[in-house]
């Protein structure tokens, strides 16, 4: 099974940070930089991709971006740092940052879409 559903992090020509998902990650780089992406995005190019992870279904890659967006700056920045050269990066090869340390959970009570997602220390 390939991984075609990807959450990614850019950062801004302001320094700030901004959390997507796509499922085309040079394609959507590119809109950003270009100023057709996010409207977030519009007035902070030049960006530049610090952070890929990849994932076979697009229901956990959203889940992660709705995640990842709730982080602080900091742990942002900890996803970051914890990163690999992220410009070795491309589609055609194993995503660098497939989570690790991240796993979920479907629970089943009241909405069988709910998610929780568990650290592992």
């Amino acid at each position: 099974m390939s991984s075609d559903h990807y959450v990614y992090i850019i950062e801004c020509s302001d320094n700030t940070l901004y959390t997507g998902y796509t499922t085309d990650v040079e394609r959507r780089v590119t809109e950003h930089d270009a100023g057709e992406g996010a409207k977030y995005t519009r007035g902070r190019t030049p960006v530049q991709l610090v952070y890929v992870e990849c994932f076979d279904a697009r229901s956990a890659a959203l889940s992660r971006e709705y995640e990842i967006k709730s982080y602080t700056r900091n742990k942002k920045q900890q996803l970051i740092d914890n990163n690999p050269d992220v410009d070795l990066w491309s589609q055609d090869r194993v995503c660098i940052s497939a989570p690790t340390t991240t796993h979920f959970t479907m629970i089943s009570v009241f909405n069988p879409l709910y998610i929780i997602w568990q650290n592992r220390y």
